[in-house]
């Protein structure tokens, strides 16, 4: 229990974590409440999943809204995003993959080359799209540099059909970094996703080798009562199962 005192601008007592945002003019606050209730191993799972969710679409509601087709008359953008991408949460979990389910993958966009660089603290994306666009005239394509939580750090929508950027980032140890790229078309009057392409990280700290959080659904599949890993980068070299990876 709390009261909120306007013109002081004080708060006194306890009422959680309180954020705010500011739509069309108008300020709202909301407060999280405090929960004495531990919560479970599913519940914390699913409040994760939606967290990094909600981190994606609220990146990409900043640098790519206007081409998103969206409304933001009933609900803050970042929510209308994250209602869109709610598809990409599966058994409790967020899987960039299911990202298809709302974004179609047909090779129209594509990212030729991402590079985690630890050592100097910078990345590199390389991406293009395959079909020209109009800004003018509704059609664009965006990429996205994200982390395993979700967090947005760039949100890039290239003026060329093609596109190769470094920078520095503070690169966090333990933690994966991954790249997005989609287009859209407008088609009939509507925006039109499609595109959908996104990094498949591996790499190996301390001698444990780390895959793509993201894609490891696509990644590990079950055939026949074995474990199948299908990716272009795993090959049989003398009877010995060979990935290729990075040492970081």
């Amino acid at each position: 229990m709390a009261t909120m005192d306007l013109l002081k601008a004080t708060i006194n007592g306890k009422i959680g974590n309180v954020y705010g945002a500011r739509q069309r003019a108008q300020t709202y606050l909301k407060a999280v409440p405090f929960s004495h209730t531990p919560h479970s191993q599913s519940q914390t799972k699913s409040v994760r999943a939606f967290e990094k969710l909600n981190r994606l679409s609220a990146g990409i509601a900043k640098g790519f809204w206007q081409f998103m087709g969206l409304s933001d008359r009933k609900m803050l953008k970042h929510n209308a995003v994250a209602a869109l991408l709610k598809p990409a949460i599966e058994n409790k979990t967020f899987l960039i993959s299911n990202l298809r389910k709302v974004i179609k993958k047909d090779g129209t966009t594509e990212i030729l080359n991402f590079v985690v660089d630890r050592e100097n603290n910078s990345i590199l994306l390389e991406a293009q799209t395959t079909e020209q666009f109009d800004k003018k005239n509704g059609s664009a394509w965006v990429c996205l540099i994200i982390d395993d939580t979700g967090y947005c750090y760039k949100c890039f929508s290239p003026e060329e059909t093609y596109f190769n950027e470094a920078f520095r980032l503070q690169i966090l140890p333990n933690r994966g970094y991954f790249a997005i790229t989609f287009r859209s078309d407008k088609r009939n009057n509507r925006q039109f996703l499609h595109g959908l392409s996104y990094s498949n990280i591996q790499y190996i700290t301390n001698g444990v080798l780390h895959i793509d959080w993201f894609s490891t659904k696509d990644f590990f599949t079950i055939q026949g009562n074995a474990l199948a890993i299908t990716d272009e980068t795993t090959q049989i070299n003398n009877g010995k199962l060979v990935l290729t990876v990075r040492e970081v």
